[in-house]
């Protein structure tokens, strides 16, 4: 089989493509990465890459389809269509932010959800797009200096728990919540304050998904007039609050476990803006890459995790602190709760009650010997399913019975 990934997209993105690309590659398949940053040279080694009937095409948040000068015209992709390769896009946002994408999907579009409310989502709003397909986003386990293959490396490889360099790090950037209220300056007071109304309300609730309690609060104030149509619209006008709440509890969580006297260290940009008595206590390495992210996870013993709202789903961030060893300090979604066990190979905090987080993770500095054996349980359950090779398993899979109809 041949497959077609792509790079110098989003670098997160690139990243799980080159190791997707590892995984196939061992596997037995042909992998073409074409560079969306040189797309006239490689359009041209795309399609002498080709074969009809035997190569399928894979890509993240629409990486292909929309954009490109070659395989594109405008937001049309022409060349999905003229040559009918299926296109299997894992979307890893909530498909609210891909509406206008949605009007240009090809017939032989194929989404990937990374958490079943987005299936929903899709099913109700977009019933037309075959997207009633649930795949996780994974782990990676550091190489580091070993020759190993990537799934090759076990426990053994990893740097022990009690000789890390760090005690917590937070990976991923931070914006002040408040800096998007210059949105909303151009919008009526009485829209302005209801999404205002939804921001509170979420964080008082934060077990709510965003589309969930928009509905309720609509349907509140327009009774049954309201269609889906009128919904979607909606929604795609309020992807704002989903960046908004998300960096809101990633500043509570920070500053929480630093205004409590602990030293963290953030990886990302944006820490100077953040509001914290205590900011002595928040080490800022700036804004690095993907690896340089499991490099600092490898050389951490707990590896906070703030959920980008996904309430039925997990983030590769839990698995990528796993496998590198460290203890995932995460707040709750109904795919963890399902996976792991508070304080056997997870520690859970609570959103509701976030200056809990204190108690929890002091918890793990007062008890060195159990957190270095939770940290082992939770780097073999994340080992057992949760690596992109697990995933690349699944797609063959799929990609197999994409090319046999």
């Amino acid at each position: 089989m041949k497959i077609v990934l792509f790079k110098n997209t989003v670098e997160s993105q690139e990243f799980f493509s080159f190791v997707l690309a590892e995984a196939f590659r061992e596997m037995g398949h042909e992998v073409f990465i074409y560079d969306c940053g040189d797309p006239l040279v490689s359009f041209r080694y795309l399609v002498e890459f080709i074969e009809m009937g035997n190569t399928v095409i894979f890509a993240f948040n629409f990486n292909g389809m929309i954009n490109d000068p070659c395989l594109c015209e405008d937001r049309d992709p022409v060349f999905l269509k003229k040559t009918g390769l299926p296109y299997f896009n894992m979307v890893v946002d909530h498909p609210f932010y891909y509406h206008e994408e949605f009007a240009h999907v090809p017939p032989n579009y194929v989404q990937l959800c990374i958490d079943k409310n987005h299936i929903r989502y899709m099913k109700r709003f977009f019933p037309h797009i075959d997207a009633d397909h649930y795949m996780e986003l994974a782990g990676t386990q550091l190489r580091g200096s070993s020759e190993k293959k990537q799934w090759e490396l076990t426990a053994d490889d990893l740097i022990p728990y009690e000789k890390r360099r760090d005690d917590i790090i937070f990976t991923g950037n931070y914006i002040l919540p408040e800096s998007y209220e210059k949105y909303l300056e151009p919008l009526e007071q009485p829209v302005a304050d209801f999404y205002h109304r939804i921001f509170r309300e979420l964080r008082e609730n934060p077990s709510k998904t965003l589309e969930d309690h928009l509905e309720l609060r609509i349907r509140e104030e327009f009774g049954d007039k309201v269609t889906d149509d009128y919904l979607r619209q909606c929604f795609a006008n309020m992807i704002m609050l989903d960046l908004q709440i998300r960096h809101y509890f990633r500043g509570q969580a920070v500053s929480a476990i630093a205004d409590a006297g602990y030293r963290i260290t953030v990886y990302g940009a944006g820490y100077e803006d953040l509001p914290c008595r205590h900011k002595e206590n928040i080490i800022n390495k700036g804004n690095v890459n993907s690896r340089k992210c499991l490099e600092a996870i490898a050389q951490s013993r707990v590896s906070l995790n703030v959920m980008p709202w996904f309430k039925d789903g997990p983030h590769d961030r839990v698995f990528n602190t796993m496998l590198n060893g460290a203890i995932s300090l995460s707040d709750h979604s109904r795919a963890l709760d399902e996976y792991f066990t508070d304080r056997d190979d997870i520690v859970f905090y609570d959103l509701q009650k976030i200056d809990h987080i204190v108690e929890d993770y002091a918890w793990i500095m007062d008890h060195p010997a159990e957190a270095r054996d939770l940290a082992l349980k939770g780097y073999e359950e994340a080992k057992k399913a949760h690596t992109w090779k697990h995933r690349a398993l699944e797609l063959e899979k799929m990609f197999k019975t994409a090319l046999a109809k």
